[in-house]
């Protein structure tokens, strides 16, 4: 999916661009309302630019999902060991709280993967260069 966007901030080649909401999703709703978002993505541009970006289809759903469920499920499932293994409470909550820092672990290593891969992170295909200069 390309979106258009708006870069409002770049420090060294990261730039935050400001997408405003497609037609598209006027009605739908799940995002709360809101009439912007706004991404980070490496790339070369001055703040005013407008951008073409290249958002693979289907990557922000699933890296999403795996950013949420992951640490979710993780902490039920040490919840669930650590009942099963003592069953006192504060042997439980421990086994939790380290099956969720071990998750968070992995999704920060996973992020640190789809930051590498350029498959499965937006790219800047295209800027257009601000006219108020």
């Amino acid at each position: 999916m390309i979106r258009t966007g708006k870069v409002i901030k770049a420090d060294g080649d990261m730039l935050s661009i400001c997408f405003e909401r497609p037609e598209m999703c006027q009605h739908c709703g799940a995002c709360g309302h809101k009439q912007e978002s706004l991404v980070k993505i490496k790339g070369q541009a001055n703040v005013g630019d407008r951008v073409l970006v290249d958002m693979p289809e289907g990557q922000l759903l699933r890296t999403s999902l795996f950013t949420y469920l992951v640490p979710i499920l993780s902490l039920l499932l040490g919840l669930l060991i650590g009942s099963r293994i003592t069953g006192s409470e504060q042997s439980t909550a421990l086994c939790g709280f380290v099956c969720l820092v071990l998750s968070l672990a992995f999704v920060i290593l996973y992020d640190r993967y789809l930051g590498k891969n350029r498959h499965k992170t937006p790219q800047i295909i295209a800027v257009e260069k601000n006219e108020e200069e």
